[in-house]
């Protein structure tokens, strides 16, 4: 997450684990009982592909148009026309579980079909 994200997440990133070490609270406007302190390495470390990821049957993306600006347009784009995926969009923010929960359940129960 940090190449794809800026100066204002970095900054939260880091300052947001000052009292919790290694630990950071949900950005915010992402107040949610069930969210909780997310590990700071998890944000900060570089994913290392193997090839093992290629081997993987079904991909599904969900884009969440509701949360402006976002870093993930690109990916959507890219995604959207790449016949390996099934792109999907919902119109609630990054959290989709609770913004948008019926469409996300469409979305995977279509998948386990």
């Amino acid at each position: 997450m940090w190449d794809l994200t800026g100066e204002w997440e970095h900054a939260h990133y880091i300052d947001g684990q000052k009292h919790t070490p290694g630990a950071i609270a949900p950005l915010p406007g992402f107040a949610h009982l069930a969210l909780t302190p997310h590990p700071l390495l998890t944000l900060v470390e570089a994913v290392r592909l193997t090839g093992e990821e290629a081997k993987v049957p079904r991909r599904l993306y969900i884009f969440a148009t509701g949360w402006q600006p976002t870093p993930f347009t690109r990916f959507a784009a890219q995604v959207r026309v790449d016949p390996a995926w099934e792109y999907h969009e919902v119109g609630g923010g990054h959290f989709v579980m609770a913004d948008a929960p019926k469409d996300l359940l469409r979305i995977v129960l279509g998948a386990a079909n």
